[in-house]
């Protein structure tokens, strides 16, 4: 997998948890409406710059991100969102207070 792979990879991964599909994504950066699909199929060689640049906009991250197909510092939400959506309801509901657990194991930390 080459880091075009992986940018296209990454982008289906922010536009889900964005609530967007690949032809919404399209007509909101005010492309044509296969511009994200094709990104993702990677039916198109190099995206430019500026279309890399609109897709972080719209999306609310960082066009770096989107370039290095990491989460920077703070702005893995949309990752864990995504990934989050896709356990059954009932895996969901156990997952709450092990994050509440978490939570709270890193207040006591701060304070000692």
């Amino acid at each position: 997998m080459d880091i075009n792979d992986k940018r296209a990879a990454y982008l289906k991964v922010i536009l889900e948890a964005k609530g967007f599909n690949p032809r919404s994504l399209s007509l909101k950066v005010g492309s044509n409406p296969t511009l994200v699909r094709d990104i993702i199929l990677r039916n198109t060689y190099s995206p430019t710059s500026k279309t890399w640049d609109k897709l972080a906009e719209v999306l609310g991250v960082p066009a770096s991100e989107l370039l290095s197909t990491q989460p920077e510092t703070g702005t893995i939400l949309p990752e864990v969102t995504y990934l989050l959506g896709q356990l059954d309801p009932s895996v969901q509901e156990q997952i709450v207070p092990q994050l509440k657990g978490l939570l709270a194991a890193q207040e006591a930390q701060k304070e000692e």
